[in-house]
């Protein structure tokens, strides 16, 4: 029982601090240390994915039997995401997350822009739950919650890849289409509204192709590794490559040394060519008491061999990077304990409790690897 409230208590904390990370963002968007005209709607997790719609049979919050396609993203610009009426989580949070794309995106919403929040929990949430539930959060005409028969949620869910064994441990992705064109791309749910806007009003277009690369997302910031060498943050740790990120730093004596132990369980559950394959990255949040030497002391006491990649530097740029990733905290002592594990190749990403079960992170890592995000 214990265990399980800590692990709710880490669940809850990591999704207050990346919604503090959210409002943060909007504020600092156009302080970036590396000015762009591009648009952040190309983060990895904005990648080109393959989807075939299914045409199901489901309800809406109003009661109307509606087929999936035909009637909510045929010939539309649609942001899709995935939540349940009694989580106390990240489905808040996500839904606000559309709340506040609603507002971004004015009086196109209902017109050519169009928000849908399907449910993980069709047995419990009735038109009547999601009704109540879209009332609480502001939905206006365009934006739709949607139920129906389990069965039909089931396939559903599984053609759009946000399956989830245990519903409570679903990931917050979003999907971001244009059903005229049949092109989409997953996002992270969590993400600031108005990039999650840009990246609706780019699927009104039917454009194909990302108009910015990832780095210019995530930041190319110089940092240093454990062995004290320069790296530039998105070139020569994340391009091109499958990758966990989780943070820490080497004076804290409770969570990190767990969440690293942990982390190193579930990459010896791995097969041996994708443990090859994976960089483990762990990021100081306190970068000016961690100098490379802390990072190799702590590396070698935990065991870390050369797939892991320890990072600290300047505390301007390793805050910016943090922020980017939605792992910023102002207080080093309540950072978050999320790892979020990605594929640049084809821009799947998840988000998990670096205290989840090794087993459940292992097959989130296989999944990912294999270019999806369902667990």
């Amino acid at each position: 029982m214990g265990s399980a409230l800590f692990r709710l208590s880490a669940i809850i904390l990591a999704g207050l601090l990346s919604f503090a990370a959210q409002d943060r963002a909007s504020s600092h968007e156009t302080q970036s240390h590396e000015t762009s005209n591009q648009s952040p709607v190309a983060a990895a997790g904005f990648a080109p994915i393959a989807l075939t719609i299914p045409d199901t049979d489901v309800i809406d919050q109003n009661g109307r039997k509606l087929k999936f396609y035909r009637d909510l993203v045929k010939g539309r610009a649609v942001a899709i995401n995935f939540i349940f009426t009694t989580c106390r989580t990240i489905c808040p949070m996500l839904t606000a997350t559309f709340g506040a794309v609603q507002e971004d995106v004015g009086d196109r919403l209902g017109r050519d822009l169009f928000l849908i929040s399907i449910s993980l929990d069709p047995e419990n949430d009735t038109a009547f739950e999601l009704s109540a539930y879209a009332q609480k959060f502001g939905a206006k005409p365009g934006w739709t919650f949607v139920t129906g028969q389990p069965a039909d949620i089931a396939i559903l869910l599984k053609a759009l890849n946000a399956s989830a064994p245990v519903t409570e441990d679903h990931t917050a992705i979003a999907l971001i289409g244009n059903g005229a064109a049949n092109t989409w791309r997953r996002a992270y749910g969590l993400d600031s509204a108005p990039v999650i806007a840009a990246a609706l009003r780019q699927a009104a277009t039917g454009e194909t192709k990302v108009k910015a690369g990832a780095a210019s997302y995530f930041t190319n910031l110089q940092l240093i590794d454990q062995q004290g060498r320069a790296v530039r943050f998105y070139d020569d740790t994340l391009h091109d490559r499958v990758i966990l990120i989780t943070s820490f730093f080497t004076g804290c004596s409770d969570i990190c040394p767990m969440a690293i132990e942990n982390l190193r369980d579930a990459e010896k559950m791995l097969p041996e060519s994708l443990g090859r394959e994976i960089r483990m990255i762990a990021i100081s949040v306190d970068p000016e008491e961690d100098t490379p030497e802390k990072l190799r002391d702590f590396a070698k006491d935990h065991g870390l061999d050369d797939r892991w990649t320890l990072l600290t530097g300047k505390k301007e740029n390793i805050d910016w990077v943090l922020h980017k990733l939605g792992l910023y905290v102002e207080d080093r002592a309540q950072h978050d304990t999320s790892v979020l594990i990605g594929n640049d190749r084809t821009g799947a990403w998840l988000k998990l409790l670096a205290m989840s079960q090794p087993e459940m992170i292992a097959r989130s890592i296989k999944s990912v690897a294999a270019g999806k995000v369902a667990q």
